[in-house]
């Protein structure tokens, strides 16, 4: 009976120094802006509606108004890693679209959503959410040839940079990000050897 009893409790004070270590070596989400502690439930929707605003005013062509929204709706709940991602995902995958640009306006656009994503990575209660999708910028980035790439690094230094991001993800505990890390470190030693 002692002994069952001195194994549960050092069961549970191994189990206490791991969630205890663990705790500490893991970046801390950020806390709720004011906005959301004001607004509290109400703050989401706020920046939902928002949103549409924002969607009205670039299916109008008011690009400025666009941004000025985006801003808004990010300020009302920052907290919210959906906003984050849609914002930067405009910005990379719509204003940097190689359609719409020369490769120099392209590199604005995809510098600007990568910021978007690093600034809301610091701000949000999900960092991994979009440490994840910043992972997927640079994979997509990767994909791009040479020539076209609207960012000046190779395609190995893409695969590394969305190997580091994935690997922040993993560390927020995001599921899956570890393999994708995995697999883009061994498609930069692929891509090294091209």
């Amino acid at each position: 009976m002692r002994r069952g009893r001195a194994w549960a409790v050092g069961l549970l004070l191994g189990s206490l120094a791991l969630w205890t270590w663990s705790a500490a070596h893991l970046p801390a989400p950020a806390p709720r802006s004011l906005p959301e502690r004001l607004l509290g439930p109400v703050a989401d929707l706020a920046a939902a509606a928002e949103w549409v605003r924002a969607d009205l005013a670039w299916t109008r062509g008011r690009t400025d108004l666009y941004d000025l929204r985006a801003q808004r709706a990010l300020r009302l709940a920052p907290g919210d890693p959906n906003g984050w991602a849609y914002y930067a995902h405009h910005l990379v995958y719509d204003r940097g679209s190689p359609t719409l640009g020369d490769k120099a306006e392209r590199e604005v656009w995809v510098r600007a959503g990568i910021s978007v994503l690093e600034r809301g990575e610091r701000e949000t209660r999900r960092p991994g959410k979009l440490a994840f999708q910043l992972g997927i910028v640079y994979l997509s980035l990767a994909q791009v040839d040479d020539e076209d790439r609207p960012l000046p690094l190779s395609r190995a230094q893409a695969w590394r940079a969305a190997a580091a991001a994935f690997d922040r993800a993993a560390a927020y505990g995001e599921p899956v990000a570890a393999e994708a890390a995995d697999a883009a470190r061994d498609a930069a030693d692929e891509a090294d050897t091209k």
